[in-house]
């Protein structure tokens, strides 16, 4: 089976109908997306239900109600029956959405979240928790989480993570100067590895290989982060794992989306 995960940027605008046509030359049967806007997801369901994902949940519905930059949810598309599980008890309930997928191979739980920069001061770290406290208890289905989740700063070929809770010492190493956030930003990348989740992307590359799902470029500079993951339990058989970065470079989002291939 076959997982995208993509930060469509902004709900998608002009660029939606682009970015399904893409989405359905991969040929998925599960699709999720962050930065769903209340304005586009209607016109996103409607075009991801014509290329047969006819299992949608989305979380804008929320968002409609909500004032201000409280305007970005999640979606999940499957081609099999979902069973949504209850939301979480977040300031921003509707930056996650979880349910359970009917396969024919079995169920199979699935996350997927944008968690907010750090702008928004502590719901970073609420959200980051909200997600964490879900995933602790054992799962009887095989289990998948994956969506933007704004972190690490940097990984090193050696495995070591750094955190944007770190800053750089003269020496070329890296303390931590914010300990909330970089406790925050280990729990998803490092803590579930102890309730049985794996970093996908890494768990199948390993650490030499160095990718970025989100760049800047400016007057020469160019820095990328890799923020987007795709977190996975121990019953999922990982057999390819990627980002597209020709969408990307082909600006339809100023994410690279992730695929993940598998089986349990």
């Amino acid at each position: 089976m076959r997982l995208i995960s993509w930060n469509i940027w902004q709900g998608g605008g002009k660029r939606l109908s682009a970015q399904v046509e893409v989405i359905t030359s991969r040929q998925p049967d599960f699709v999720a997306l962050q930065e769903i806007k209340a304005k586009t997801a209607p016109l996103f369901i409607q075009q991801l239900k014509a290329i047969g994902l006819e299992n949608i949940i989305e979380s804008t519905s929320l968002a409609q109600l909500l004032p201000g930059s409280r305007n970005y949810g999640v979606l999940i598309a499957s081609r099999y029956p979902l069973e949504i599980l209850t939301s979480l008890p977040l300031p921003l309930p509707e930056r996650v959405a979880s349910v359970i997928a009917k396969t024919p191979f079995g169920q199979l739980e699935i996350h997927t979240t944008y968690i907010p920069v750090m702008s928004k001061g502590t719901v970073k770290f609420e959200t980051v928790d909200g997600v964490y406290q879900r995933l602790k208890p054992p799962c009887l289905h095989p289990r998948l989480l994956c969506g933007d989740f704004n972190s690490p700063r940097l990984e090193k070929a050696d495995g070591e993570v750094i955190t944007f809770g770190q800053v750089l010492r003269k020496d070329g190493t890296f303390r931590v100067q914010n300990q909330i956030q970089d406790s925050s930003e280990r729990k998803l990348l490092q803590g579930l590895v102890e309730f049985g989740m794996r970093d996908a992307f890494r768990d199948f590359h390993g650490y030499e290989r160095e990718d970025h799902s989100w760049v800047f470029q400016a007057k020469g500079l160019r820095v990328g982060f890799r923020l987007d993951h795709i977190m996975a339990s121990a019953e999922i058989k990982i057999l390819n794992c990627h980002y597209l970065h020709q969408w990307r470079e082909a600006k339809l989002s100023d994410h690279s989306a992730m695929e993940l291939d598998f089986e349990f």
